[in-house]
């Protein structure tokens, strides 16, 4: 269990999600169960626990994951729900609080938005980016629950363009110091970012004039 969660004024979405939280009578009972087993438990004892449905239980702990009060430890196979500390730092700053209790929409979209180019920027550093993005790998990358990962794949679907910009920038980049150009295998294989992503953006490139295609090879 770790020391202390600590949410500073910066994050006001964390801060009203863990207000709401703690404004739930089923969620602090939970808190109260995982605090006396601190070693974890079930979804499944803990909805008995509850006398609440399973998918009922696995709402509330998601919600309670996507804030850092719970997180998951595995005993080999099995699923341990865990509290992460019995200590909340919480700054508030009550003006962007405020303000984004009138707008919080606008603020969800923004984290997932930042979130999505997180998966982007980590899958690149780490591994390839694929063709297809999936919510268990965007889970996996981000260190995110379900739930949150299914959003950040219907945004990234939703907003395509705005992640092939992001691409768009990174061929102008490599390109600028390359006359002869490259070919799209070539980029594949430099910016470790699958043939279908870049297809897109060199023709988003092309249609604004920024680059041209000749020989195979993309140039500027």
């Amino acid at each position: 269990m770790s020391k202390e969660i600590r949410i500073t004024s910066d994050r006001p979405l964390a801060a009203f999600r863990l207000i709401q939280a703690l404004n739930s009578g089923p969620k602090l009972a939970i808190l109260k169960i995982l605090l006396e087993n601190k070693e974890g438990l079930p979804a499944k004892e803990i909805s008995r626990r509850l006398g609440v449905k399973l998918p009922t239980a696995l709402e509330h702990l998601s919600d309670l994951i996507k804030i850092g009060l719970v997180h998951v430890e595995f005993n080999g196979k099995k699923k341990y729900y865990v509290l992460t500390s019995e200590k909340i730092v919480l700054e508030i700053d009550l003006r962007q609080l405020l303000m984004l209790y009138e707008k919080r929409k606008d603020f969800e979209m923004k984290e997932l938005e930042l979130l999505a180019y997180r998966y982007f920027v980590e899958k690149i550093r780490k591994d390839k980016l694929p063709m297809t993005i999936t919510v268990k790998d965007v889970a996996n990358v981000l260190g995110i629950d379900t739930n949150t990962a299914i959003e950040v794949v219907d945004f990234i679907n939703t907003y395509t363009d705005r992640f092939i910009a992001f691409i768009e920038k990174r061929i102008l980049d490599t390109l600028g110091s390359k006359q002869e150009g490259y070919s799209i295998d070539e980029l594949s294989k430099i910016l470790k970012i699958h043939k279908y992503w870049l297809i897109l953006a060199v023709q988003s490139l092309k249609s604004k004039s920024l680059v041209k295609v000749i020989d195979d090879k993309v140039r500027i």
